[in-house]
Formats: C-alpha cells, structure tokens, sequence
C-alpha cells in the first residue's frame, strides 16, 4: 500500500554541499523507485535552480500561516510537528540532523540521519551557542526517532557515546552518489568546461567548504614548502577561514591557487574528470562525499 512520508528537506533546496548533496539523491533515488508512495517535502523556502524534483509523487509545502512565514525556524522545529498530523504522514524523515520537538510519537513513526557529530569531535572549531543549540536538538532526534541513521560506522560510535543511544537502534547507511558521476565527460564538454572556469592544462583539485576541518590552508603550506609549481584550483563555499588562506598566500606571493566558489552542480562531474590530482585533506568527516 502506498504510503504518506514526510521529508524536512529545507537542505535540499539551500544546500550545495553534503548535506545537500545527501538529501536530493535520497529524495529523487527512493521517489524514482517506488513511485506508489507520496512524498511530501517541507522546507521553508524553494530554490528549484538547485533541487526541481522531477516525479509526480512530490509534493513541496512550506509554512502555511503568515505568522510561520515570519518565524520560519519556529515553524521547521516545532510547529511542523501539528502540520505532519494534518498532512496524515505516516513516516517522517529528519535528512538532516533533525526532528521537530514536540513530535507525534505515537501517531507517526520517524527516523532521523546523523551525519556527524564533529562539533563535539572538534569541540574548538565551533562557537559555544552552536554546540549547545546542535547538542540539545540532536540529542532530542536521536532519543524521540524509531530509528537513527548513521552514514559512518564512525558517526554510529559517536552517537552511542556521546548521546547514550543503544547500538540496537541505530542503522549505518552509506550515502549515494549522483549518477552523474559515473558517466565520462566527452573531450570536446571537457575542453568547453576548461574555457569556461578559465583553468589551466594541469591542475591538483580541492573540492569542499573551505573551512578550517577542511583543512586547504595545509595542502597550500604543503605545495609552497614543497615547491610544487602545479596550481591549485579550489571549488567550495568560502567562510571567515578564507582570510587566513588569503593572508598566507599574499605574505608568500603565490600565483597558482585558483578559487571557484560558484561552481554548478552539472559541472562537477567534468572537473574532476579534467583534473591531475585530487586532495582531501580533511581532519575529520563524518562520510566526506567528494571522495
């Protein structure tokens, strides 16, 4: 029988990165295989340039009333809980970390996916009111939800020790990968994406937010104390950790580092394709989806 399953799939629409990345191929993969279900997406806000789903099985619904357009994160984190009971969902999927407080239990069987807990990993790389605000909310997830999905065999250790969760409810499930990927580019695409991100003949690539667990100030130390004269070329979202990667840069005079911060998503598959090398060097990461 055909079921109604519920989605918090704002990452979906706003993310371009992981959690993102992790949410469309689930959404699109499991509505192309068993279209006799209903999926119903709830997100504060559509950016179909990003995410246009493409089966008729979807249905994409935001906060209804004025009031939850104002306070939108109030609406995703609680008050979506009454709109599930509404919508007569059966099964509601938290992507990203998250269920709504105030959950239906007995009413609506849930599962959430955790795909790290590095903010209490890397405890310092994170400001006190975010730990504390990721710590209350997913703890609560993982405690109220049926079922808990880790991405890593890591992320399912993190979670019983940090969070107490007894191993029995927890399922590791690896994430997918666009089908994108495993097609070849042809030549001629290729040559075009080369003009078109102005890249040179040879490059290393560096994909991921360029944030300090990303760890690319220290490939670029690497390249200059090793006199490695084959440019970099950087794809990935930039934050404040960008200064110091600048500053480095600028203080040691380097010319090969290219930055492409916006990159589309159909493009991906043909840099990777053009590129000579590529580097993750990563400290930590709950799956890492580049690699």
């Amino acid at each position: 029988p055909a079921m109604h399953i519920g989605y918090d799939a704002r990452q979906a629409f706003y993310n371009k990165s992981g959690l993102g990345s992790y949410s469309r191929n689930l959404i699109q993969g499991l509505s192309e295989k068993f279209p006799e279900n209903k999926y119903i997406l709830y997100t504060t806000g559509m950016n179909f340039e990003l995410f246009e789903p493409t089966t008729g099985s979807i249905q994409v619904k935001g906060p209804e009333h004025l009031m939850h357009r104002i306070f939108r994160s109030y609406w995703r984190t609680v008050s979506l809980s009454r709109q599930l009971l509404k919508d007569d969902i059966e099964l509601f999927h938290g992507l990203t970390h998250e269920i709504p407080y105030q959950f239906p239990k007995k009413q609506i069987r849930s599962v959430v996916t955790i795909h790290d807990l590095i903010f209490l990993r890397l405890p310092h790389m994170y400001r006190v009111s975010d730990r504390y605000i990721y710590e209350k909310r997913y703890r609560y997830s993982c405690e109220t939800a049926d079922r808990v999905v880790a991405v890593s065999r890591q992320t399912a250790d993190d979670i019983v020790e940090f969070f107490n969760i007894s191993p029995e409810k927890i399922d590791v499930v690896y994430q997918g990968c666009n089908p994108m990927f495993n097609t070849e580019v042809p030549l001629i695409e290729k040559e075009i994406l080369r003009m078109k991100y102005m890249l040179p003949r040879s490059f290393i690539l560096y994909v991921g937010t360029i944030e300090e667990r990303k760890n690319l100030l220290t490939l670029i130390k690497a390249m200059h104390h090793g006199k490695i004269d084959i440019p970099l070329v950087v794809i990935g979202k930039p934050t404040p950790y960008l200064n110091k990667i600048i500053e480095f840069i600028e203080r040691h005079s380097l010319i090969n580092i290219i930055f492409c911060d916006i990159v589309l998503n159909q493009d991906l598959p043909g840099l990777y394709q053009l590129a000579d090398l590529f580097v993750y060097p990563s400290i930590f990461e709950g799956f890492g989806i580049p690699i």
